[in-house]
């Protein structure tokens, strides 16, 4: 069987020393895409909602969607 599974917590286990943010990389990967548009206004805080839905997207597609299917139907069609 082959399974995919996105992540939302790390655990880490038997370091030898006390870890700090600064120890952890988590590299962030998604397959390839292309965007077809863009969006920006002159209120940060739309943009910065804008930029989280794109981030939250790229973070649920690896080969396939990774996360609900339903949310994805919603931005193939828009």
């Amino acid at each position: 069987r082959f399974t995919v599974h996105g992540f939302r917590y790390l655990s880490i286990f038997g370091a030898p020393n006390a870890l700090t943010l600064d120890d952890v990389e988590c590299p962030f990967v998604h397959s390839e895409t292309t965007v077809k548009g863009h969006f920006s206004t002159s209120n940060p805080i739309i943009n910065q909602i804008q930029h989280n839905i794109q981030w939250g997207q790229l973070s649920n597609i690896m080969s396939l969607p990774t996360d609900w299917f339903v949310t994805l139907n919603i931005f193939v069609l828009t």
